[in-house]
């Protein structure tokens, strides 16, 4: 690996590393919100899924702001 793409991944895992807890609860409530959107408007069963996924990632998230906060 050249040096800049050593940089680059270093750069990317400092920005999850601060930044990731917040960026994955915020994408899962909109997700979340989003899905349920959709269920009380269509009423099909297809926003299930993005519901789902956007409360996985909103846990992630707070599993992720636990570690850092080491709580």
């Amino acid at each position: 690996m050249t040096a800049s793409a050593i940089g680059i991944l270093i750069l990317a895992l400092l920005g999850f590393w601060f930044l990731g807890g917040l960026l994955l609860r915020v994408g899962g409530v909109l997700l979340v919100l989003l899905g349920a959107m959709g269920l009380a408007v269509t009423g099909n069963a297809s926003g299930v899924i993005p519901l789902a996924v956007g409360a996985c990632l909103w846990f992630a998230g707070r599993l992720h702001y636990a570690a850092r906060h080491r709580a």
